[in-house]
């Protein structure tokens, strides 16, 4: 038990008490929701503590494999705790329309008449955030954010393949949401 709270505090002081060097405030940009390229969304401007971003494609068989599984992650967790925002990087809409109507069939959340938890669908129509400000190459490719004050901090990102499935996710989401406890109880 000792290990654990040792472990808990460190973990604390490294993301919330000491400036970390490598970390990035994720980038402030307005991107269209997927079908309805006149509504848009800044990640940003969420409440959730924690946001999965996962940028796809409808070609890229991985992202196709790994969508449900992030989709239970936003699933597994509170809406004030943790969202999932999904970011088509096709070049034509209508190949991502196809694709997220394919995960609709497999997953409720991917269907916005039974979607009830913090999942957004986008399209990066003119690759501002991908390409632009976050030099994204290939996918898929997520990033954890952490809420921090009126905007968010990257604390991990994942590149390629990643077993979303497994503890792996769901401890390090839970790490963080227990350092919000433990921050507010402090106050």
């Amino acid at each position: 038990m000792k290990f654990y709270n040792r472990t808990l505090f460190l973990f604390c002081a490294i993301f919330f008490l000491i400036p970390n060097a490598q970390a990035q405030n994720f980038p402030s940009v307005n991107v269209p929701f997927l079908g309805n390229s006149s509504e848009f969304l800044d990640v940003n401007k969420l409440d959730s503590k924690i946001v999965l971003v996962n940028f796809w494609a409808s070609w890229c068989g991985i992202c196709k494999q790994e969508m449900n599984d992030i989709l239970t992650i936003a699933n597994h967790y509170d809406e004030g705790d943790v969202s999932v925002v999904t970011i088509a990087t096709d070049d034509q809409v209508q190949d991502s329309v196809k694709a997220y109507e394919a995960f609709g069939e497999k997953h409720s959340l991917a269907n916005p008449d039974t979607a009830d938890k913090n999942v957004y669908w986008l399209w990066d129509e003119d690759k501002n955030l991908s390409l632009k400000s976050l030099n994204i190459l290939r996918v898929p490719e997520t990033y954890f954010l952490v809420k921090e004050g009126q905007g968010y901090r990257v604390f991990d990102k994942v590149v390629g393949r990643y077993k979303w499935n497994s503890s792996k996710p769901y401890k390090k989401i839970n790490t963080v949401l227990n350092g919000f406890k433990n921050k507010k109880r402090g106050e």
